[in-house]
């Protein structure tokens, strides 16, 4: 659901911004007067389809959806005078729809109802995340402390520039290892029985983020200094011989280039605690036998 707020916050912010490029394009030129429009009530009925009464808020959820899909692909359409009969003949189309699919006794279908329920759910869900939004503290105080007590998690995780042997059998990568150890040229051995694509390069990796590589991997890379080689190490892969040439240590981001992601994560911890505290109330089982004969 995290991802789901979030993706609904960027596209939101998004469609604002360009809403507001629209505002001021249309705002009256100086010396002149504007008829400050009167907004509608949200509860005040647009159109009837059937007995089925449209809303001004059905009309404006519509639109800012239209406005948010238009934001992302750096369209303009749901900007124009003409959106907002484009977002009401959308709605009266489903609600055509609507009303087709109940001739038909769709709305009673077993599978059709297991899919309102989870869309109800799913739009339950995104209200309280937006309350739970809403009320959590973001003053620039706030968010700078919590970047502070949470340094770790808004900095970059350190890296490291590596080249390695890798070869097929144990005994390949003893042997080369011996060789390291008196003496030979890394670089020359990785060329002469890499397997893999590095061969080329001499074994070069380049600059290794922590967590990319496979945990056995990165372990090995993580613990040495520059110019230290490891043992041999195992992966899915074949069996490695790392050397490192380059390393630097993590470090935090500037609160500037974060404070997006500090609002992110204030949020996504207010939901984690609240699911925390749902899961006390309403246990979760999970039947693993079923879930293994999913397969796609």
């Amino acid at each position: 659901m995290s991802e789901l707020l979030q993706r609904q916050h960027h596209v939101r912010a998004a469609a604002v911004v360009a809403l507001g490029f629209f505002v001021a394009l249309a705002a009256p030129a100086r010396g002149q007067t504007a008829r400050p429009a009167q907004p509608a009530a949200p509860s005040r009925v647009v159109a009837e389809v059937g007995g089925k009464k449209i809303t001004v808020a059905d009309v404006e959820d519509e639109l800012a959806a239209a406005r948010q899909r238009d934001a992302s692909q750096n369209r303009l359409d749901a900007f124009t005078t003409a959106a907002k009969e484009g977002a009401l003949n959308r709605i009266v189309g489903v609600k055509l729809l609507a009303l087709g699919a109940a001739d038909r006794k769709l709305d009673t279908d077993p599978d059709v109802r297991r899919r309102l329920d989870n869309v109800v759910d799913e739009s339950l869900a995104v209200v309280l995340g937006a309350q739970l939004a809403a009320a959590i503290p973001m003053s620039p105080d706030a968010l700078r402390k919590y970047y502070d007590d949470h340094l770790p998690l808004f900095s970059d995780p350190g890296r490291a520039r590596a080249r390695h042997i890798v070869v097929a059998t144990r005994a390949d990568a003893d042997a080369l290892l011996r060789q390291l150890q008196g003496g030979a040229d890394f670089a020359k051995l990785a060329s002469e029985h890499n397997v893999d694509s590095t061969r080329t390069a001499g074994g070069e990796l380049g600059w290794i983020s922590r967590g990319v590589m496979v945990p056995a991997f990165e372990q090995a890379v993580f613990s040495l200094k520059p110019g230290e080689v490891s043992p041999v190490v195992q992966t899915s892969f074949g069996f490695h011989i790392v050397q490192v040439e380059e390393v630097e240590a993590a470090k935090p981001r500037p609160f500037e280039q974060v404070s997006d992601l500090v609002k992110q994560r204030l949020l996504q911890d207010a939901i984690d605690n609240l699911q925390a505290q749902l899961r006390a109330k309403y246990p979760v089982h999970i039947d693993q036998s079923v879930l293994s004969t999913i397969d796609r």
